[in-house]
């Protein structure tokens, strides 16, 4: 199993035990590092920093994971796909999430940047950056479900399931962890609704390499 773009290393306990060997592929050296200590007990995982393009593996994977969402970080989307593609067996499982376009959408109108949504809707790009982790700024490529669906289907990927994150979203935090039940449901049963979807926070795919 490849987990690309693992960051700090989230979704790793969750794929470790699921599969005989991880290789997590990050390219910053500072995430890697975290990642590797949070996940130390975990003696099935092996560590590469590097970035998608870059990566080099000897084997085809079976299953490739690109939560954290790669495709919208990675500087040319069509090009990552290809390199999904290579990187993959015939029939290999690929699993990820995308920055949401409605949602950016809305979180521009809401703080009144219509100068940032001229853009957003042009280059279907928006600035953002977590100081804490890194002191680059980066674009997010934001996607509508079409648009994704698109990406994975003309580089020899069916899209299999498609899910939105975070629908109704965001949440205050205190509100949250009094309601946490109550949300988990009401997001659950509307997280494959195609009607609403596309507003989400993030857009989950699970696709499957046809060729």
């Amino acid at each position: 199993m490849l987990e690309i773009g693992g960051g700090t290393g989230t979704w790793t306990p969750l794929l470790a035990k699921r599969a005989t060997r991880v290789v997590f592929v990050e390219p910053s050296r500072k995430m890697l590092n975290i990642a590797r200590k949070k996940n130390r007990d975990f003696t099935n995982v092996e560590y590469v920093q590097s970035t998608l393009e870059e990566f080099v593996c000897p084997v085809k994977a079976d299953t490739l994971v690109v939560l954290g969402d790669v495709l919208s970080y990675v500087t040319d989307a069509e090009k990552a796909m290809k390199k999904l593609w290579s990187l993959s067996k015939r029939g290999a499982i690929l699993i990820g999430s995308v920055d949401g376009y409605y949602r950016g959408v809305r979180e521009v109108i809401t703080v009144g940047a219509f100068d940032v949504l001229r853009t957003l809707e042009r280059f279907k790009r928006l600035q953002v950056g977590n100081p804490k982790l890194t002191s680059e700024s980066m674009l997010t490529r934001m996607y509508t479900p079409s648009e994704l669906e698109n990406l994975l289907e003309s580089n020899g990927f069916s899209c299999q399931t498609l899910a939105g994150v975070d629908v109704f979203g965001p949440y205050e935090d205190r509100f949250l962890s009094r309601h946490m039940e109550e949300i988990v449901s009401v997001e659950l049963r509307y997280s494959m609704d195609r009607q609403v979807l596309g507003v989400a926070e993030h857009l989950f795919f699970l696709a499957r390499r046809r060729w």
